[in-house]
């Protein structure tokens, strides 16, 4: 008798909700989720556009990032295998990983100021 799917993975998943990035050689591919995750890979919600095959998936709010293969889809959804890891600090980190994350977290801080500037004003009003 085969076990059900998530009776076969390697170590559970844990549901998480995390803002991520997924991108190729420099390139953003597409804003996406980290539905739930485990030291082996993730489920991710990616939309219309889903990354290629392999592709690098990027923790805005950890600064984690990671080479993933995709293992199946189901759109809007995507399983990642994870291939490679790093930690964006660190000095041996791809450049370009770390500078995709400090431009996300510079928007999404500019995004938050207009709303608190808007909010101000109402209440001004």
């Amino acid at each position: 008798m085969a076990l059900p799917r998530e009776d076969q993975r390697r170590a559970p998943r844990y549901p998480a909700r995390l803002d991520a990035i997924a991108g190729v050689d420099g390139q953003v591919v597409c804003e996406c989720t980290i539905l739930d995750v485990n030291r082996y890979g993730a489920r991710v919600e990616v939309g219309a556009t889903a990354p290629p095959d392999v592709f690098y998936l990027i923790d805005v709010g950890s600064g984690i990032a990671h080479k993933a293969r995709v293992a199946w889809r189901a759109a809007p959804m995507i399983g990642a295998r994870f291939l490679e890891t790093w930690v964006l600090d660190d000095p041996v980190s791809p450049e370009w990983l770390g500078d995709i994350r400090r431009a996300k977290l510079r928007a999404t801080r500019v995004q938050r100021a207009g709303a608190l500037g808007s909010l101000q004003r109402l209440d001004a009003g």
